[in-house]
């Protein structure tokens, strides 16, 4: 048992005093579960708080409560979206639009998704992992293809994944162990819809580079709870039980 202990909670910067000289550690664990709830509640009433972060290899991206878009850390390819090729160390804002919903940072890349449900990417596009149809770096969001039903996204070494509201898997850039899944070794510029399922839920781009090469990988769940993976598997990182890769 603790004796003469004080508690201090400190809530939206106001230090608040709990409790002083409790003994019992069961009181000093429910005051700090509370205090870290109620803290988290006024969080989320601040315009200003931060709601959603993503870190990628070297920058960070994130998002406010007022639906803002910032950036910060290293800006070579121009993942950060602020229109240079400027790092940074402290958050910037990335346009003046106020309605980003989701964020995924990659590897010198970065992808999004608007309210409205279109999808935008920035930054390093060597293997047409942006998915806007070419190779060439952007330094500010460009909007990926027209359609307006995307749900979730990942940025992965340098191949990307999505699912549409419907359901459907899609997947783009590089695709040199099989990442994208689609039963080739094809790099895609463009979303290209992995087989036919409507049932996808989650969704997760992994990567790694050793000596040279780049081994890429994908891990999904679907609606029924199963777990899906394919690309590279040198270190076993599919869980299948072997070391083959998959496409």
């Amino acid at each position: 048992m603790l004796q003469n202990l004080q508690i201090v909670v400190s809530i939206s910067n106001k230090v608040v005093q709990l409790l002083p000289k409790q003994t019992i550690m069961k009181k000093i664990f429910t005051l700090c579960l509370i205090a870290f709830l109620g803290a988290t509640t006024v969080n989320a009433q601040i315009p200003g708080c931060y709601k959603t972060i993503a870190p990628g290899t070297y920058h960070t991206l994130a998002i406010k409560n007022d639906g803002s878009l910032w950036a910060w850390g290293d800006n070579a390819f121009g993942e950060l979206g602020d229109g240079t090729n400027t790092n940074r160390n402290t958050p910037v804002q990335i346009g003046t639009a106020t309605n980003w919903a989701s964020i995924s940072a990659g590897f010198y890349y970065s992808l999004a998704i608007k309210n409205d449900g279109t999808l935008w990417a920035w930054g390093y596009n060597t293997f047409g992992q942006l998915g806007i149809g070419n190779t060439t770096n952007q330094l500010s969001p460009v909007q990926v293809g027209t359609a307006n039903n995307w749900a979730s996204v990942s940025a992965g070494y340098q191949h990307s994944l999505a699912i549409k509201t419907d359901g459907t898997l899609w997947a783009w850039g590089y695709n040199n162990g099989g990442q994208l899944g689609d039963g080739t070794y094809t790099s895609r510029n463009t979303p290209e819809q992995i087989g036919t399922a409507t049932n996808w839920a989650n969704i997760s781009a992994g990567g790694y580079f050793i000596s040279n090469y780049r081994y890429e990988f994908s891990i999904a769940t679907q609606t029924n709870g199963s777990l899906w993976a394919w690309g590279a598997n040198a270190q076993g990182q599919l869980g299948d039980g072997t070391n083959t890769k998959y496409q």
